[in-house]
């Protein structure tokens, strides 16, 4: 369980439908906003997913390393998903369902968060992860996890 606080704007973040939502509003303080942050209603609250690429990831990322873009590349290729890019816009690989799951980003020194190589990730449910499975924000450090552009 993951009690959420008020945002730095006075807002507060809900996660009822397992995703992030703003919802505008001054935090209640006599009843505090709780997320589970695992688990599907369905399966309940200590539901981890079997997710190969996830444990993949784990590994890239142990101990401090910073991983290579095509290292995750390779990754994505050995799940059977499915590589795009349009001729400008960044590395996505979609999985079988649909979701684009792998986002692989050269950044941009106009976006805050975003001036260097990272990735973003998303689970078999679509919703922001970071490497080791955490559920983040949109707008989070954790949802720009670090890499080494070496395309």
């Amino acid at each position: 369980m993951l009690q959420l606080g008020e945002g730095a704007r006075g807002g507060k973040w809900q996660c009822a439908d397992r995703s992030a939502e703003w919802s505008g509003h001054k935090q209640d303080t006599a009843n505090p906003v709780v997320a589970d942050t695992k688990g599907t209603p369905d399966q309940g609250p200590n539901w981890e997913p079997d997710d190969k690429f996830l444990s993949g990831l784990k590994g890239l990322y142990s101990s401090g390393k910073v991983p290579r873009a095509s290292q995750l590349d390779n990754l994505a290729e050995s799940q059977g998903w499915t590589r795009s890019q349009t001729s400008s816009g960044p590395i996505k690989w979609t999985d079988q369902n649909g979701i684009v799951r792998l986002t692989i980003k050269e950044g941009s020194p106009r976006t805050i968060r975003s001036e260097g190589p990272h990735i973003e990730l998303r689970d078999e449910l679509g919703r922001r992860i970071d490497p080791y499975g955490n559920l983040v924000t949109r707008r989070s450090v954790e949802n720009h996890s670090p890499i080494e552009w070496d395309f």
